[in-house]
């Protein structure tokens, strides 16, 4: 078995692996869906999808994974398409900060113009798998953060409203800012979302596999093919 690198959805945007391995023990979801994917910051790892419209959110989205880290107190970028400082082509970043709190950050012009919003949960934990989400409503510009499918933040910090469409690829595990905020640990089922999911549809939804054909899903990476893996839901034991 190997990691699957095709989107489920419709969209094809399909992942080019630079360095990933497949990670095959205690992961989030019970046999047989057992493929995520292990990235180490210190070799760059990352997945990257090339730019396509379905991956340019500029408006209302909703972005989930799920995350087991192996180390913590360090920025770390689970999904962007952020081009790096000084490209002129940021759009949007999930991340962690040092401090082990969820950021979300957008550009809406494309430089260091962007505005950022943050959780005040924490992950700390290097043991046990977390799911992470958030949805953004930018005629609001407000954030809800989600943390194993509970509602953890709600912030009124001044979020542009409109996300730059940039041309950088979308990357799982980094940012084109560089290897200072490359993710360290494991991911699964990454998300991408064209609309503000509701806290019913991310409690009901965080903990199951979909089919890649539910309505404004963008993009869907579960690591491992649909027709093996069905709906199968959490292994208890990892996570908490």
């Amino acid at each position: 078995m190997a990691i699957d690198l095709l989107d489920k959805t419709a969209n094809a945007n399909n992942l080019t692996n630079n360095g990933a391995s497949e990670w095959l023990t205690s992961t989030p979801f019970a046999a047989p869906n057992t493929t995520a994917v292990s990235l180490v910051a210190a070799e760059s790892d990352y997945l990257a999808a090339d730019d396509s419209a379905s991956l340019s959110v500029t408006g209302d989205c909703s972005f989930e994974c799920w995350v087991l880290r192996d180390s913590i107190g360090s920025f770390m970028t689970m999904v962007g398409k952020d081009g790096g400082s000084g490209s002129g082509q940021r759009s949007y970043r999930l991340a962690f900060l040092a401090d082990n709190t969820i950021r979300w950050d957008t550009w809406s012009d494309g430089v260091e113009s962007g505005a950022s919003a943050a959780s005040t949960g924490t992950i700390t934990s290097t043991t046990v798998w977390h799911h992470v989400a958030i949805t953004f409503t930018a005629s609001t510009k407000v954030v809800l953060f989600y943390i194993d499918g509970a509602l953890d933040t709600t912030s009124s910090a001044q979020v542009s409203g409109v996300i730059f469409n940039g041309t950088n690829e979308m990357a799982i595990g980094r940012s084109a800012a560089g290897a200072s905020v490359q993710f360290d640990g494991k991911i699964d089922e990454v998300r991408i979302w064209g609309d503000v999911r509701s806290g019913a549809e991310i409690t009901a939804n965080y903990n199951i596999r979909l089919t890649g054909a539910e309505t404004d899903l963008a993009a869907y990476y579960p690591f491992e093919s649909l027709q093996a893996s069905g709906s199968s839901g959490l292994q208890g034991k990892y996570w908490g």
